[in-house]
């Protein structure tokens, strides 16, 4: 008996000692796999985070360089409305007096055409900024720095027909006003 006795004990002692070690081993690698998805969701929510972020960002730069340009803009138009309304005036009290403007009418005529095609790249441009807005977030698959490219591309233009408007007064209105 002292034999079945000893078996008995050491085989309940073996069996304690397997079912212990291997309840507190599986319930730690559950625990586990539970802490590593839960950082992996925690790792997901901050990507997603920062991408919204980003988002925000980018919309709110193209919308600050939108308001820039406007008032830029605004400056110009009312400047050149501004030469405009002098040299139409100009013209007026000149013909009044007799003297000949054909030619300050025929340069008054392309100013005007000139801050036309000026007008029209501005808005093209604005245009260009605000169609980039649609692929500034999301998987654009490089759409977005085409866009903008593109409207850097018609500032460019914008400009050098700004330069041209400048020159021209400067070049030809001025002149053709100090002959008369």
């Amino acid at each position: 008996m002292n034999k079945f006795i000893q078996k008995s004990i050491l085989l309940f002692g073996l069996f304690i000692l397997v079912t212990s070690f291997s309840i507190p081993f599986g319930v730690h690698a559950q625990t586990f796999r539970e802490r590593i998805d839960s950082k992996k969701q925690q790792i997901k929510e901050k990507v997603n985070e920062r991408i919204e972020d980003r988002c925000d960002r980018v919309l709110f730069n193209i919308d600050q360089r939108i308001d820039r340009y406007d008032r830029n803009f605004e400056k110009n138009r009312s400047a050149y409305l501004n030469i405009k309304t002098i040299v139409t005036n100009l013209i007026s009290k000149l013909e009044s007096r007799g003297k000949s403007v054909d030619e300050l009418k025929n340069l008054l005529n392309e100013f005007n055409q000139l801050v036309n095609k000026a007008e029209s790249k501005y808005s093209e441009f604005i245009e260009q900024l605000n169609n980039s807005k649609v692929y500034a977030c999301g998987d654009s698959e490089g759409k977005f720095k085409d866009t903008v490219k593109e409207a850097n591309v018609t500032l460019a233009e914008f400009r050098k027909i700004l330069s041209e408007i400048n020159a021209f007064v400067n070049q030809k209105i001025k002149p053709a006003i100090e002959k008369l």
